[in-house]
C-alpha cells in the first residue's frame, strides 16, 4: 500500500510546487511547438546557409546551415526545463518572488530566441512570401516585455498596499456588488500605468502624442490611488472623492489635458457628403466627451475578477492590428501598434493577480487604461463605431446599467 501511495503524494507535491507557474511554463512549451511547426513548414524554402551565429565576426563566419536552426529550439527546451528545476528549488527554500521572477526570465529569454528564429527564417526565405507579417513580429517582444514588467511589479505593490492598508476587506466593506470572499489590495491601475510607462519608454520612445498619453495616464492613476486610499481609510481627508460628481469633474479636467498634445477627433466620415471637419473648439469638446464616456463605460466592467484585464488586453491587441491595416505603414502607426500591444501586455500581466480569488483590484485607477484605449482609437482612426465593436461587452454592460438605473428613477 505504501508503494502505491508514494507516487501519488509525489505527484501532488510536484503539483503544489509548480502550481503558481504552470500556466507560464505551459505557454513556453506551446511557443516552442509553434516554432517547430513553422520551421518545418518553411524548411524546404530556406537557403542552405542562414545567418545564425550573430556573435561571430562579420562575414561568412556568421553563417550556419539551416539545420542549425533546430539548436535554437533545443536551447529553449533546456532553458524551460532548467526554469522548472529552479522554481522547484525556490519553492523548497522559500525564496521570495522565486516562482514569479524565474518564469518571467525564462519566458522573456524564450521570446527573444523565438523572435530571432522567426527573423532568421524571414530573411532566409527564397521564392515564397513569409507566413507572418514582419510588422507583427515587431510587436512580440514589446508585448511579452510589458507582461513581464507588470508581473514583476504586481506582487511587490500588493505587499506595499497591504502595509499601507489600501485593502478592501469584504467583512467590513459592504457593497451590493461585492463578490470578494477574502481581502484584496487596491491600486491595480497604478501597476498597469507603471508597466505601461516603463515598457513604452523602452520600445516606443517619446513623441508629442505619446508624452500626452503617458502624462495623463499617470495623473489618472494618481487620482485612482487617492480614491482607493480614501475608500479603504474611514478617517481619510480625501473622503470628498466619494462624491461621484467630484470624480466626474476631475476626469473631465484631466481628460482635457490630452487635447494640447494633438489627440483630437477632428472629423467624422459622413456617408452622404464625404468628410465633415469639426471646428477646433467643437473638436476639443467632442474629444473630451468621447474619452470620459469610454473611461466610465470601461470602469463599469471592473466588478468581476479577471474581466477588466481581459477586456483591456483584447481591445489593445485589436487596436494594434487596426494600426497596421493600411497599405503603407508609417513609423507613427508602428508606434501606435506597439503601444496597443504594450497596453494589452500590461493589462494581461496583472491577470494572474486579479483572477478569482483576486489578490489585487484595479480600483478607480482602471480609468487610466480607458484613457490609453480611447486615445489610441482616435490616433489610428478607429472611429466610434469601430471602437464600440472592440468594446462590445462593456458597451452592452453600460447600456443595461443605464436602463436599469433609469427605470426605477435612480
Amino acid at each position: 500500500m505504501q508503494l502505491r501511495k508514494r507516487p501519488l503524494s509525489l505527484i501532488r507535491y510536484s503539483h503544489e510546487i509548480l502550481k503558481p507557474a504552470v500556466g507560464i511554463l505551459a505557454a513556453n512549451f506551446l511557443l516552442i511547438l509553434i516554432q517547430l511547426v513553422y520551421l518545418n513548414l518553411r524548411f524546404e524554402n530556406l537557403k542552405n546557409e542562414v545567418p545564425i551565429w550573430y556573435t561571430m565576426p562579420w562575414g561568412t563566419h556568421q553563417l550556419g546551415t539551416k539545420n542549425d536552426l533546430f539548436l535554437i529550439l533545443l536551447m529553449e527546451v533546456i532553458i524551460t526545463t532548467l526554469g522548472i528545476a529552479l522554481i522547484v528549488f525556490a519553492r523548497k527554500k522559500y525564496i521570495r518572488y522565486g516562482d514569479t521572477i524565474i518564469p518571467s526570465i525564462v519566458t522573456l529569454t524564450n521570446v527573444m530566441l523565438s523572435y530571432s528564429l522567426f527573423r532568421i527564417i524571414q530573411i532566409s526565405l527564397t521564392g515564397v512570401k513569409p507566413l507572418i507579417n514582419p510588422y507583427y513580429l515587431e510587436l512580440i517582444i514589446p508585448f511579452i516585455a510589458s507582461i513581464g514588467v507588470a508581473n514583476l511589479i504586481a506582487p511587490k505593490f500588493i505587499e506595499y498596499a497591504k502595509e499601507k492598508g489600501i485593502v478592501t476587506d469584504p467583512s467590513s466593506h459592504k457593497h451590493p456588488a461585492m463578490i470578494l470572499t477574502k481581502p484584496s489590495a487596491r491600486g491595480g491601475g497604478l501597476v498597469f500605468v507603471a508597466a505601461l510607462v516603463i515598457t513604452s519608454l523602452i520600445f516606443v520612445g517619446i513623441s508629442k502624442e505619446m508624452l500626452g498619453i503617458l502624462v495623463v495616464s499617470i495623473l489618472l492613476a494618481g487620482l485612482g490611488l487617492a480614491d482607493d486610499y480614501q475608500n479603504t481609510h474611514h478617517n481619510s481627508k480625501l473622503k470628498f472623492l466619494e462624491k461621484p460628481w467630484i470624480r466626474l469633474a476631475a476626469m473631465f479636467c484631466i481628460a482635457f489635458l490630452i487635447v494640447p498634445f494633438g489627440i483630437k477627433i477632428d472629423f467624422f466620415n459622413n456617408p452622404f457628403n464625404g468628410i465633415y471637419q469639426f471646428p477646433p473648439i467643437l473638436a476639443s469638446f467632442i474629444t473630451v466627451i468621447w474619452i470620459v464616456w469610454l473611461l466610465n463605460l470601461l470602469s463599469w466592467s471592473n466588478g468581476v475578477d479577471g474581466q477588466y484585464s481581459g477586456i483591456i488586453g483584447i481591445a489593445g491587441i485589436v487596436l494594434a492590428l487596426l494600426a497596421l491595416r493600411f497599405d503603407v505603414i508609417t513609423p507613427a502607426y508602428e508606434n501606435y501598434a506597439k503601444l496597443g500591444v504594450i497596453t494589452a501586455g500590461a493589462s494581461l500581466g496583472i491577470l494572474p493577480y486579479s483572477w478569482h480569488p483576486s489578490k489585487i483590484m484595479w480600483g478607480f485607477g482602471a480609468v487610466a487604461a480607458g484613457l490609453v484605449l480611447s486615445s489610441l482609437s482616435i490616433l489610428v482612426n478607429a472611429k466610434i463605431t469601430t471602437s464600440i465593436l472592440i468594446l462590445l461587452i462593456p458597451f452592452m454592460d453600460a447600456s443595461v446599467t443605464i436602463i436599469r438605473r433609469i427605470i426605477p428613477k435612480k
